[in-house]
């Protein structure tokens, strides 16, 4: 539920601050801050896979009891310091070809700052960054949720007060840095008894451990990079292409299918990586993919509903939020959001995989769909201007998550393939189908206002949850759900 509520804050805080922003800094500014935000972006990159990795290890150490859960943390804790540092130097690379991209202009040297604010804060969030690892693989997510939610809150009333103040770019960077700085000293704050018995254990240990724990990263960071590069390419595609100013456009349309993935994410993706990283550890590999099944399940039939909210919404509240001079973001949205379901129906899919150490083959496609991608993207940006590039990611992201990624992913785990596509079918169509009679039914009475929005948004929801209960849920996931919250009421 912490969770959800973070996410919901995140949410709110992006409808409430990016009007504010697009007007505060114009449409060039903001259009650089996003390019901006879009590189930072890439730093989570430079782990090489490490970050992800070290909450599956740890998981692993705390579920088996052979397994040294001290001598993990050290090993991982040494890793983020070497990462930090690689942060810093590839912050001052930056700043020193920025001027490539912007020439010598006023955007060169307020990027120049920006970069050199934010990427230092990333260095230190980094050599922090054991103490969000141990909250993770211990499933302490809503220390972690709580953080996150205050920082939200904090920046945006700060980046609001600044921008009315007539601050720019460089006064908003440094907010941003400074509030996530106070997130990670939290988080290290209830991170520390968990923490406080961290030792080095032996060195050779430590070193083996090394070794393996590269090796895992390195392969999950294959899968990382390329699913990093074909979400933050596109913005770098556009703005090359049509130029600076017409990256919010792009960038505001596939925002609300990114803030989909992160709800996504909040529900069946870091949580699940470590727990079955513990059932894998315990040998239960018959529980480990029922489980999954089930969650697939849950989460084709969440991303079902919340790309057609997406689509039956979109216009009318883009409309309504910053106006009809960014109505090109809608179409955006409408070409790829379908194509996105795709890849949030399969979430779990990943977190089963990087337990279970058989991500190369995933890997591979996902390299190969960011090629295409990018191919794809150029040449019909070119031709077609910000729906081609949205095209090219929407073909894409079929070609992959429709035939390549769920038949490797049966392959790599040894689970039929009919199981697995009658769970993405079991979740996602009862879903649609009852999402597609609302839009049929609520068309004729969708406006551009708030009222409108969030009366049928409040509809579309209830019909969701009746289908996800009747339809999605089993006789037996019921019965466990009214157990768990009626019985506690009766109890209570």
């Amino acid at each position: 539920m912490l969770n959800m509520a973070e996410h919901a804050v995140k949410i709110v805080a992006m409808f409430l601050v990016t009007p504010v922003l697009i007007i505060g800094l114009g449409s060039e500014q903001y259009g650089l801050w996003l390019l901006l935000m879009t590189f930072f972006s890439y730093y989570g990159l430079l782990d090489l896979g490490i970050g992800i990795s070290s909450v599956r290890f740890m998981a692993r150490a705390i579920g088996n009891p052979e397994e040294d859960v001290a001598c993990v943390a050290f090993t991982c804790r040494s890793f983020f310091r070497r990462i930090s540092l690689a942060s810093v130097a590839l912050s001052l690379t930056a700043i020193a070809f920025v001027h490539l991209l912007f020439g010598e202009s006023e955007n060169a040297f307020n990027a120049q700052l920006i970069i050199g604010v934010c990427g230092f804060g990333i260095a230190i969030r980094f050599l922090l960054m054991i103490s969000q690892v141990a909250l993770k693989s211990h499933l302490h997510y809503g220390v972690i949720a709580i953080a996150s939610i205050g920082r939200v809150i904090l920046q945006s009333a700060l980046v609001v007060v600044c921008l009315r103040e007539g601050q720019g770019v460089v006064v908003i960077a440094v907010v941003v840095s400074i509030c996530d700085l106070l997130q990670q000293i939290v988080q290290c704050y209830f991170a520390r008894p968990l923490l406080r018995h961290m030792n080095s254990g032996s060195s050779a240990k430590e070193s083996e451990l090394g070794r393996r724990l590269v090796r895992y990263s390195l392969t999950s960071f294959g899968m990382r990079l390329a699913i990093t590069l074909k979400d933050r390419i596109d913005p770098y595609i556009v703005g090359g292409i049509l130029g600076v100013a017409m990256v919010p456009i792009y960038s505001i349309g596939t925002r609300f299918l990114f803030l989909a993935g992160d709800v996504i994410n909040a529900l069946f993706g870091g949580q699940f990586l470590a727990a079955f990283s513990r059932l894998d550890g315990s040998g239960d590999q018959d529980a480990m993919r029922a489980k999954f099944l089930s969650s697939l399940r849950c989460c084709a039939a969440v991303a079902a509903f919340i790309s057609s909210a997406l689509v039956i919404q979109g216009r009318v509240f883009i409309e309504r939020w910053i106006g009809d001079g960014f109505s090109g973001a809608y179409d955006v949205l409408l070409i790829v959001a379908f194509p996105y379901a795709l890849f949030m129906m399969q979430y779990p899919s990943f977190s089963l995989i990087s337990s279970m150490n058989k991500q190369s083959h995933v890997t591979r496609i996902a390299v190969l769909g960011s090629i295409i991608n990018i191919v794809l993207s150029v040449t019909l940006g070119i031709f077609f201007g910000v729906q081609g590039v949205a095209w090219g990611t929407a073909i894409d992201l079929c070609l992959v998550y429709l035939i390549l990624f769920p038949r490797t992913v049966c392959n790599q785990t040894d689970i039929p393939g009919w199981s697995y596509l009658r769970a993405l079918y079991r979740g996602a169509f009862p879903v649609f189908a009852g999402m597609y009679v609302c839009y049929v039914l609520s068309y004729d009475w969708l406006s551009p206002s708030y009222s409108r929005i969030l009366m049928f948004g409040v509809l579309h929801f209830a019909c969701f949850c009746f289908i996800f209960w009747a339809l999605v849920l089993t006789a037996g996931e019921r019965a466990w759900v009214k157990g768990r919250f009626m019985g506690n009421k009766l109890s209570g």
